[in-house]
């Protein structure tokens, strides 16, 4: 696996880079575990087909999981390929620009609390994973993942929290 550029996100950068799926399986997956023919003949190419395909699934997949979700009013979504490869999902935090008055900062904690759920989801169902942004060479696990997010989620309310109301 070679190191992938991803953006940094405000929040949290998960990404699916389409790795994480050992080549044994793919072989298996593309022999009809062993129905079909034998997994020596499967080629490097169909194994890089396989992986870009994922890729693109985990792009419409993403995006469409982030189109159907309540409206969030305090953070913007993006989902976007990674530099040379991957997908990423890229958080911005629209809180860092103040509050009008303390219900708009209550409304979003309650928000930070349904970013919170969403990304498990995703992480959960949909095999992104947590990186360090920039150029990447390593991920954590699911189990990491979700540690990190809760870390995120609780750093974020924690700078909402703070935040200058403006009004």
């Amino acid at each position: 696996m070679g190191t992938i550029n991803y953006f940094t996100s405000d929040v949290i950068t998960l990404v699916y880079d389409g790795h994480f799926t050992d080549e044994d399986f793919i072989k298996d997956v593309l022999t009809g575990y062993g129905e079909e023919y034998p997994r020596e003949d499967v080629e490097q190419r169909q194994i890089d087909e396989y992986i870009d395909e994922c890729i693109r699934d985990s792009y419409i997949l993403a995006e469409s999981r982030l189109n159907n979700v309540d409206t969030f009013e305090f953070f913007k979504f993006k989902v976007d390929y990674g530099y040379y490869e991957g997908v990423q999902i890229v958080i911005e935090d629209l809180t860092k620009y103040g509050f009008e008055d303390s219900q708009e900062r209550r409304d979003a904690l309650k928000e930070a609390n349904r970013l919170k759920n969403l990304l498990h989801i995703i992480t959960r169902e949909d095999s992104f994973y947590s990186c360090c942004p920039s150029w990447c060479s390593a991920y954590y696990d699911k189990n990491q993942t979700h540690a990190r997010i809760d870390t995120a989620i609780k750093e974020l309310k924690n700078r909402i929290r703070k935040e200058v109301i403006t009004a």
